[in-house]
């Protein structure tokens, strides 16, 4: 693959993806993983980050519990893992808006991968893996534009998560 070909997709993660660090505690132990995402309308957009880097797409079912009728079918394609660290360590000298967030991403990842014990983890490496997931979540808030940290702010409050005291 060509350096164009990486600048291609880091565009489109740049504009459409998301970076994220989970912590699934219905596996009975603190279950951290990483993942990236993105969602499209395109299927070619998907495929080619597919053709890259692998993984596949899944079409996103909207249910009228969640008031939302699209008016276009949208795609939803993810990575975790080490194919997540992969692709975003051959995206990141290209990214823009989200190269802080790929930077975090990645070092929890690397972190993870050297801390995992179904057993049960320490205290101090949970806290960590929680300081990961802060300063990702503050990066992407410092990177929203005043509109846009509006339009999250009023959607938190709808699903009744506000993170900000409005009034």
């Amino acid at each position: 693959m060509s350096r164009l070909d990486y600048a291609y997709c880091a565009g489109l993660f740049d504009g459409e993806g998301s970076i994220g660090i989970y912590n699934d505690k219905t596996a009975g132990w603190n279950s951290w993983f990483f993942r990236i995402q993105m969602n499209s309308t395109s299927v070619a957009s998907l495929n080619k980050m597919i053709g890259m880097f692998g993984g596949r797409y899944i079409e996103q079912k909207r249910t009228p519990s969640n008031n939302f009728t699209p008016r276009f079918v949208a795609y939803h394609w993810a990575l975790s893992g080490v194919k997540a660290y992969e692709a975003l360590k051959k995206m990141r000298p290209f990214l823009v808006e989200k190269k802080a967030q790929a930077d975090i991403g990645m070092k929890f990842f690397m972190y993870q991968k050297h801390t995992t014990d179904k057993r049960g983890l320490p205290a101090s490496v949970i806290r960590k893996r929680e300081d990961f997931l802060k300063r990702l979540k503050a990066e992407r808030v410092a990177s929203l534009t005043p509109f846009a940290l509006a339009e999250t702010e009023c959607e938190n409050a709808v699903m009744g998560e506000a993170t900000v005291q409005l009034g």
